[in-house]
């Protein structure tokens, strides 16, 4: 495995209905690096975010074929858990 910064590890956070929805239950979701780990996940939010993080869900999404030619990339992402008083909603806001 290549070594990773904790900014090349996390892409960018998902931001549509469904992990809205799961914000109100202090679940962030992140698009992640193809290599990322739990663990490194988790060491990744709490030194850039500084929240504690309880649980995480990792899935990879494969490829999918477009109706009319080719197919979408593959994709990882991490469902994030964090502890109760914990809360990224600067990041939820401003994504």
């Amino acid at each position: 495995m290549i070594s990773l910064d904790y900014f090349d590890i996390l892409k960018k956070p998902l931001v549509t209905e469904k992990t809205m929805l799961n914000a109100q239950h202090n679940t962030v979701v992140f698009v992640v690096h193809k290599d990322a780990t739990k663990k490194l996940v988790a060491e990744a939010i709490s030194k850039i975010y500084g929240v504690k993080v309880k649980k995480i869900n990792i899935l990879t999404s494969p490829h999918k074929p477009k109706q009319k030619k080719g197919k979408t990339k593959p994709y990882k992402k991490a469902y994030v858990v964090l502890n109760k008083g914990e809360s990224l909603d600067n990041i939820i806001t401003t994504a």
